[in-house]
C-alpha cells in the first residue's frame, strides 16, 4: 500500500493485522514524519505530495502498489470550517488522482469527511466520483457517525 496524507499513521496500523504492507509514506508535516520513521524504520518517507510522481516512486525501488489510499485534506470541505471546497489552498484530491493513476494501483481507498458530499452545491464529490470512474475504479462510499 501507498499511503498518502498518512499523519501518524492510523490508517497503515489498521491495514496491518490484514497482512497489507505500507511501501511508502507521504506526509507533509515534519512530526508525522518523524512519528512515521519511528515506527516505520526503512520504509521511505516523502514529503509534499506534489512534488512525488510515480517515476520517483520506482526509480527509489517502489515497483508494486496494489493499494494507494490516504484521507486528503478535509478543512476545505468540513461544516465547522469555512466550506471554500476547491477554492482551499488544501484541496488535494487532484494530487492524490495523479498519484493514483501513475502508480496504476488495482484499489485505492479515499477518506474524507461528510462534508465533502454537499460542498461546492456537490459538485467537489461530482469532480471525485468521476476520477475514480475515469481510471477504471468501481466506487462506493458512505458515511459513518453523526
Amino acid at each position: 500500500m501507498l499511503s498518502l496524507f498518512s499523519g501518524i499513521g492510523g490508517l497503515d496500523r489498521a491495514a496491518h493485522p490484514f497482512g497489507i504492507k505500507t511501501v511508502a509514506f507521504v506526509e507533509f508535516d515534519p512530526f508525522c514524519q518523524a512519528i512515521l520513521k519511528l515506527r516505520y524504520p526503512g520504509v521511505p518517507v516523502y514529503g509534499d505530495i506534489r512534488q512525488v510522481t510515480g517515476k520517483q516512486l520506482e526509480r527509489d525501488g517502489i515497483t508494486r502498489i496494489d493499494i494507494t489510499a490516504g484521507g486528503f485534506p478535509c478543512q476545505g470541505n468540513s461544516t465547522a470550517g469555512k466550506r471554500k471546497g476547491k477554492a482551499d489552498d488544501r484541496y488535494l484530491w487532484p494530487e492524490m488522482a495523479r498519484i493514483i493513476r501513475e502508480v496504476e494501483s488495482q484499489w485505492m481507498v479515499a477518506e474524507n469527511v461528510r462534508g465533502i458530499l454537499s460542498v461546492d452545491g456537490g459538485e467537489l464529490f461530482g469532480d471525485v466520483l468521476r476520477d475514480v470512474a475515469e481510471m477504471g475504479h468501481s466506487v462506493g462510499w458512505g458515511c459513518w457517525g453523526g
